[in-house]
């Protein structure tokens, strides 16, 4: 993994801290500090916040799921289309940034506490959603 994909996602989370330090909600905050940012940030704030529009709209397919939150981390950047989540497939930052995004768009504040209900690296999103969420 590159020290400039590192960088740019560490830089975006503090950008995130600061914009809700302000009073934004996470989604704003988010959402700002994605166009602040720039580069890849965006396209993964974009992706998260389809995926959670996907996965919280009645009329999608997704929403209607049992493991609802399970597919859409096994799906995250394309449709859903009844993927299975492979726990042995390489997962990258930005992979683990997307998810962490979803969660904090679907739980806010409960984000946390949900995470560890899901599959894939809880851990490393744990990391991340604390950043966010601190």
């Amino acid at each position: 993994m590159s020290q400039d994909i590192q960088n740019t996602i560490y830089n975006f989370l503090k950008k995130v801290q600061e914009n809700h330090a302000l009073e934004m909600n996470y989604r704003q905050a988010i959402d700002l500090a994605a166009v602040t940012i720039g580069g890849f940030i965006p396209a993964i704030v974009s992706k998260a916040a389809y995926k959670y529009q996907e996965a919280t709209n009645p009329k999608m397919a997704l929403f209607h799921q049992e493991n609802c939150d399970a597919l859409a981390i096994a799906s995250m950047g394309k449709l859903w289309h009844e993927e299975e989540y492979n726990d042995t497939d390489t997962i990258t930052l930005e992979d683990i940034l997307l998810q962490s995004i979803y969660l904090v768009f679907k739980y806010k504040e409960n984000a946390l506490s949900e995470n560890t209900k899901c599959v894939g690296d809880s851990d490393a999103r744990e990391v991340i959603l604390k950043m966010i969420l601190s």
